[in-house]
């Protein structure tokens, strides 16, 4: 069976659709192309990619900058997100620490409640 890609990276679904004839189509659909394949070797396409239009008529400079925006856009929004979850994984830690501190505390209360008990007891 041929099969020819134009997917997009992205997002891509595949579905099966039932063939008008006797041989199996399967269509593989992305945001942008529809590719149909069949097991009788012919192939068509219709659409054409959104990729395309969004370089069209730009030079590989301009493509690049546009990457290297979006890139530096993206790097900055992750390094905040790494920025709060360090804090995050800081103050459950500290937090950690103090009811730690605090079980001790408290079986040491326990200990000397029991004490005391015995002691009016006797």
């Amino acid at each position: 069976m041929l099969l020819m890609h134009l997917l997009d990276p992205v997002s891509t679904s595949i579905s099966a659709a039932p063939a008008a004839s006797t041989s199996s189509t399967t269509a593989i659909q992305t945001s942008s192309s529809l590719v149909v394949a069949s097991n009788s070797g012919t192939t068509s396409a219709t659409a054409t990619p959104k990729l395309l239009s969004e370089i069209t008529g730009k030079t590989v400079e301009e493509i690049i900058t546009e990457w290297n925006a979006e890139l530096q856009e993206r790097t900055s929004k992750f390094r905040k997100q790494a920025n709060a979850m360090a804090e995050w994984d800081r103050r459950i830690l500290q937090n950690r620490d103090v009811l730690l501190r605090l079980e001790i505390e408290v079986a040491k209360v326990v200990e000397t409640q029991a004490s005391l008990e015995r002691q009016l007891e006797s």
